[in-house]
């Protein structure tokens, strides 16, 4: 079974996409913060879902953490700017 971190603020928006994902047989952690989610970077994900602007921390500095982790990093934003990324 995959396993796959979201990293999402917005806890309505990460409720809504770990629901999907548990009906489709996916293993899921949540966590609402840059934080938090250092606090889970240890387990082995398969994937992670990135919101890139999160409050504590700007999600950039969480990517340069996961570049030493074997996870797929799927980056997500409300930025409508193509160059925001």
């Amino acid at each position: 079974m995959k396993k796959i971190l979201i990293i999402e603020d917005n806890k309505e928006i990460g409720i809504q996409i770990k629901r999907f994902l548990l009906k489709n047989q996916y293993e899921v952690d949540v966590a609402t913060s840059y934080f938090d989610a250092l606090n889970k970077i240890d387990i082995k994900y398969d994937v992670c879902l990135l919101d890139i602007n999160l409050p504590d921390r700007d999600g950039h500095h969480l990517i340069n953490e996961l570049k030493n982790k074997d996870i797929r990093i799927i980056i997500t934003t409300v930025k409508s700017d193509e160059n925001f990324i």
